[in-house]
């Protein structure tokens, strides 16, 4: 009887420590997915920032310029992927993704 009382006890056991694994893994993905999501808005922050500079050299009637504009929506789009990645990761989203010199300072 004895061996029957200890088995409910042992289940427990490993029952507690599987959701503190569990919780430790999640902590450890939310701290990875925190740290992908700066380094992307950082990245994110240069692609806009050379975006910026190359629209403002070139004369407005430039092909190239079609291709830049699109540069800036791609940039708004993974924006909202840092976000997503930040809220996952319970950081404080500030402001992720591209801006302009003007906008960055603000912010």
């Amino acid at each position: 009887m004895h061996a029957v009382e200890d088995l409910p006890r042992k289940e427990r056991e490993e029952t507690g420590e599987a959701g503190r694994d569990q919780a430790y893994t999640m902590e450890a993905m939310s701290a990875l997915a925190g740290g992908i999501a700066h380094v992307f808005n950082n990245l994110l922050t240069a692609i806009g920032f050379e975006t910026e500079l190359a629209l403002s050299r070139l004369p407005a009637e430039d092909p190239a310029r079609k291709h830049l504009r699109e540069i800036e929506k791609v940039g708004e789009r993974a924006a909202e992927v840092a976000r997503q990645l930040l809220a996952f990761s319970g950081s404080q989203v500030l402001h992720p993704g591209p801006c302009s010199s003007t906008t960055c300072s603000a912010r």
